[in-house]
């Protein structure tokens, strides 16, 4: 399977930014007919503790990846790795 990043966290001034892909965005993505719009999402907190902790409480929905095989890249990589 394809690595991906799931979250990127920046300091900003007064704090840290987290930035995620929003999975049903990414999803409504797939359909030519829908407008595209940014799956990315940012959530700002004052102290890395705070920041850390909403990844942790958050890192398995964040991680949960169904449609791996959706996009030419996976599914390229699929076939690549289980042909012979």
């Amino acid at each position: 399977m394809p690595s991906r990043t799931i979250a990127e966290l920046r300091s900003i001034a007064n704090g840290f930014v987290v930035r995620v892909d929003d999975q049903s965005i990414r999803k409504a993505n797939q359909d030519p007919k829908q407008p595209y719009q940014d799956p990315s999402k940012e959530y700002s907190f004052a102290t890395a503790e705070k920041a850390l902790a909403w990844i942790k409480a958050n890192i398995k929905t964040l991680t949960t990846d169904t449609d791996d095989d959706g996009d030419e890249f996976g599914q390229s990589f699929k076939r690549a790795t289980t042909e012979k």
